[in-house]
C-alpha cells in the first residue's frame, strides 16, 4: 500500500509502475464503493504488466474526511502528479468517471483519454432529471462511455440524443455495475467485455502514441 500526499492529507493507493510505459494509468472508483471493487481490481491486474496503473481510495472511504467533490477531484489530480504528469489516462466508475471528466474539462495538461465506466447521466430510474452534462458537449479530450443496456441510472435513449456527439460502448444484458438482468450471461462474462474494450482502447491510444513519436 502507498501513500500519496493530496494537500494537507493522504490518499491510500495500490501502484503498480512499468518503466517507459506509454501510457498511465488512474482507476477511481464509485460513490458506494472502493479501489478493491471486483471490476477494477480486475482491470488494475489486466492492465500493470503493460502500463503503470493505480488504484486508490477517495479519502472519505478510509474516513477523517467528509465526501467532497472538489477534494476528491483534488486525490485523482495528487495521483496525475505521482504518475508524472503526462500520458496520463482517466478510466472512472460511476462518481470516479465524472469526476474524471470534470478534470478533463479543466483542460489540465497531460491527460490523453478518459473512459467512464457507467455513467450516471440522470436520477435513478427518472431520465426527466438530468445531471449536468452541459460541460460534456465541449470537452476536447476524447472520451469513451461503457454503459450497461439498461443502466437504471443511464438511459441510453436519452444519452443518444443529450450526448449525440459521443458513441458509447453498450454491455448487453447489464444493469449500472454490468451486473446481469437475465440469467443469459454471468457478470464475470459481461465484466470481461467491459475489460476487452478497454484494452482495446488503450492499445490504440499506446500505438498513436508510437506514430506520433
Amino acid at each position: 500500500m502507498e501513500k500519496i500526499a493530496c494537500g494537507d492529507h493522504y490518499i491510500n493507493a495500490i501502484v503498480s509502475i512499468k518503466p517507459n510505459s506509454k501510457l498511465n494509468i488512474i482507476l477511481s472508483h464509485g460513490e458506494n464503493n472502493d479501489m478493491d471493487y471486483g471490476l477494477l481490481v480486475k482491470l488494475f491486474d489486466s492492465l500493470k504488466s503493460d502500463y503503470s496503473i493505480i488504484r486508490f481510495n477517495f479519502s472519505y472511504v478510509d474516513g477523517g474526511l467528509k465526501k467532497d467533490t472538489n477534494i476528491n477531484k483534488m486525490e485523482i489530480e495528487a495521483c496525475i502528479k505521482y504518475l508524472g504528469g503526462k500520458d496520463i489516462v482517466l478510466i472512472g466508475k460511476s462518481y470516479g468517471g465524472i469526476l474524471s471528466t470534470r478534470i478533463g474539462a479543466e483542460k489540465i495538461l497531460g491527460i490523453l483519454s478518459i473512459i467512464v465506466l457507467g455513467y450516471p447521466l440522470h436520477e435513478y430510474e427518472n431520465p426527466s432529471n438530468l445531471n449536468d452534462v452541459s460541460y460534456l458537449k465541449i470537452i476536447q479530450i476524447p472520451i469513451k462511455f461503457i454503459i450497461g443496456e439498461k443502466d437504471p441510472n443511464c438511459n441510453i435513449d436519452i444519452f443518444n440524443k443529450v450526448l449525440s456527439n459521443y458513441k458509447p460502448e453498450i454491455i448487453n444484458n447489464s444493469d449500472h455495475s454490468y451486473r446481469p438482468i437475465n440469467g443469459t450471461c454471468s457478470l464475470n462474462e459481461n465484466e470481461d467485455k467491459v475489460i476487452t474494450i478497454v484494452k482495446k482502447e488503450l492499445y490504440t491510444l499506446a500505438k498513436s502514441r508510437d506514430s506520433d513519436n
